[in-house]
């Protein structure tokens, strides 16, 4: 047997469970009566396994005319609502495998039951390997009907799926009644665990002690074939999914502005890029007018900023007088047939050009075209001849303003 920390619930709300721990022999090795919250350092080693009080739950067989689990699940409700004093929507349903009949035991109990009950256990850090009622964890023995017995309540299994519980004093009544329920199959003995009944108590049934502790004949059982109350909506996982749901509409709106939020920063991007390309267009082609030979442009941008970093003395301009200045001697260079750039040099605010020509007069009309032209004073110097080609530089200062 695995080493077992049995917790049993108590009727209402008292806040306590009567616990113990039985060994792999079977053996009782504490037991005590205390609040859930005080029992987490003992589940270390041990499956937890807790009983709910019978008194709070119907037990009862219903037979179902189908072997498909999710359709008698959801049959189930229907076919015991004429028993219910309840409403169904407000019940909760754990239902077992089906017999050859296919009858099953069908465990009717409050969804704020078993809430209150799933809660408890969860806030006290206990997680039980499983859960059923006190009744269903009594052992079935074959001609008799076996009785929990203990601080004034009792709980009595008499079939495979079907029990009672109530106080102690009622015993003797409640036992009438249900051999007359049973009036095919009445057992010849009742089997007691835990404690005796009153003296005067006048049973119907020989009463008969059990061959085991309580505490340890319930974990026994209750590991092995008693039915599982925390079924669809109360499976640890639907706890999972009933605890987030008031949650979902706000996850829902953080996702949307998620989403809004993201559109609206890649519109800006898109938006960004649009001018970034636009800018690019517009470097190229002042590059162009610039070096109307060049055959490729490449990274125009960056080289007219390496340019720029290449001035002597450490000074640089801001790339709006270079360009402008480009801007404003490009139009002319382009003009003048036979004209060939060779090179540039910017120094602060004075351009040099190495320009080639057919004739000493190309450039003699190109300095006096660019003289006074957009506040520049153009000088003309190392004009020579080679090979059927004028070399010279120009030399452009811009005037202070």
């Amino acid at each position: 047997m695995t080493p077992t920390l049995l917790l049993r619930l108590l009727p209402g709300d008292t806040g306590q469970v009567r616990w113990a721990t039985i060994d792999r022999d079977g053996r009782v090795e504490a037991r005590g009566h205390h609040a859930p919250d005080t029992l987490a350092g003992r589940a270390d080693g041990y499956r937890i396994v807790a009983l709910v009080p019978t008194e709070e739950v119907l037990l009862t067989r219903v037979t179902i005319p189908t072997r498909n689990h999710q359709k008698r699940l959801q049959a189930i409700p229907f076919a015991l609502e004429d028993q219910l004093v309840s409403d169904i929507d407000d019940l909760h349903f754990a239902a077992g495998a089906p017999d050859a009949a296919g009858a099953s035991t069908v465990v009717v109990v409050a969804h704020e039951r078993m809430h209150a009950w799933t809660k408890a256990l969860d806030r006290a850090g206990l997680t039980p390997a499983h859960m059923t009622a006190d009744a269903l964890a009594l052992p079935e023995r074959a001609g008799a009907w076996t009785a929990l017995l203990e601080d004034g309540r009792f709980a009595v299994r008499t079939g495979t799926g079907t029990g009672f519980a109530g106080e102690t004093e009622n015993l003797a009544a409640l036992l009438e009644a249900a051999l007359s329920e049973h009036a095919g199959a009445v057992p010849d003995r009742l089997l007691t665990y835990g404690g005796t009944p009153p003296e005067n108590a006048a049973l119907p049934l020989p009463v008969e002690p059990g061959n085991q502790p309580l505490d340890a004949a319930l974990a026994e059982r209750a590991g092995h074939g008693a039915l599982e109350l925390r079924q669809g909506r109360h499976t640890i996982a639907g706890a999972e999914r009933s605890r987030w749901r008031p949650w979902i509409p706000a996850a829902a709106l953080l996702v949307a502005l998620i989403v809004l939020d993201t559109g609206r920063l890649l519109a800006e991007r898109w938006q960004l890029q649009g001018e970034l390309a636009a800018l690019e267009t517009r470097v190229e082609s002042v590059f162009r007018e610039v070096f109307p030979d060049a055959n490729r442009v490449v990274a125009p941008r960056s080289r007219m900023e390496r340019r720029l970093e290449q001035l002597e003395g450490g000074e640089t301009a801001g790339d709006g007088d270079l360009l402008d200045t480009l801007l404003a001697i490009g139009p002319h260079l382009n003009r003048t047939d036979g004209l060939r750039l060779g090179s540039l040099n910017w120094r602060t605010d004075t351009l040099e050009l190495d320009v080639n020509a057919d004739s000493l007069q190309q450039l003699d009309r190109l300095k006096q075209t660019l003289d006074g032209e957009n506040g520049f004073t153009a000088e003309l110097r190392q004009a020579r001849s080679e090979d059927d080609t004028v070399q010279g530089r120009l030399i452009l200062r811009r005037e202070a303003s």
